[in-house]
């Protein structure tokens, strides 16, 4: 699950991302990653276009506090 903030800092404004497949990237505030068993490749472009910017591993969790530049997200379940 990737959560993802409308702040660039970690707030109680979160929008949850749990869907397999893609999802737009509503806000670009701060984001935490849960990986339990499905890995999340990020793009700067919407609906997944282009070539993966960046893979949020399965089994590890991430978090960045400052402001994140992806468009979209595509779930690998």
């Amino acid at each position: 699950m990737v959560l993802l903030s409308t702040s660039s800092i970690l707030a109680d404004f979160w929008t949850p991302t749990t869907a397999c497949g893609t999802s737009n990237i509503p806000f670009h505030g701060s984001c935490k990653w849960y990986g339990d068993g499905q890995s999340g490749r990020m793009y700067n472009q919407p609906n997944a276009q282009g070539v993966a910017h960046f893979t949020l591993d399965s089994a590890r969790h991430a978090e960045q506090r400052t402001p994140v530049g992806w468009q979209s997200i595509f779930i690998v379940c």
